[in-house]
């Protein structure tokens, strides 16, 4: 059963998840001139690949205010389930957003709904990995290279996008 509290935390952070990701997606225009070093966590387009860069990022950002203000990082699950929660937000945000598309034209509203549809799914899904009582250490192997393997292909994608509707 949720804890009103462990509830407001949560609240808190898909909040801050949702205004760090919109950080993420402004923060090229309001600092242009260090594009060198922005490209790598802020949209530098309007692709769905640069969607998802900016909500993996803000993920993360999360994940630490978590840590150092929750002390969810006490919870032997807390990284194993930020990682793959983190992986179902980003893989969620194409397939909501292509479902949609294909039946009527991109809508702004419609896609900040997408982003706020797919934290909740990632804050429901963190919850029920959290409070798994037991996870094979191979669990947490496997999300920490999930993890390193996410971040190389979003900094390297930013750099050297392929050619597929995914990074237009």
């Amino acid at each position: 059963m949720l804890s009103s509290k462990y509830l407001l935390q949560k609240s808190f952070s898909s909040v801050l998840l949702f205004l760090f990701a919109s950080f993420f997606h402004m923060c090229l225009s309001w600092w242009p001139k260090y594009v060198d070093l922005t490209k790598f966590f802020c949209n530098i387009n309007e692709s769905v690949w640069e969607h998802m860069k900016m909500a993996w990022w803000a993920a993360i950002v999360v994940a630490f205010i978590e840590m150092i203000f929750f002390h969810w990082s006490k919870n032997r699950n807390f990284l194993m389930s930020k990682i793959f929660s983190s992986i179902i937000l980003v893989a969620i945000i194409p397939i909501l957003y292509y479902s949609y598309t294909y039946f009527i034209a991109g809508n702004l509203i419609i896609d900040i709904l997408i982003l706020i549809i797919a934290i909740i799914i990632a804050q429901i899904l963190e919850y029920l990995l959290m409070t798994k009582t037991h996870f094979y250490w191979t669990v947490y192997y496997i999300s920490l290279f999930a993890f390193l393997m996410v971040c190389y292909l979003f900094m390297s994608f930013s750099v050297n996008a392929p050619n597929y509707l995914l990074f237009k």
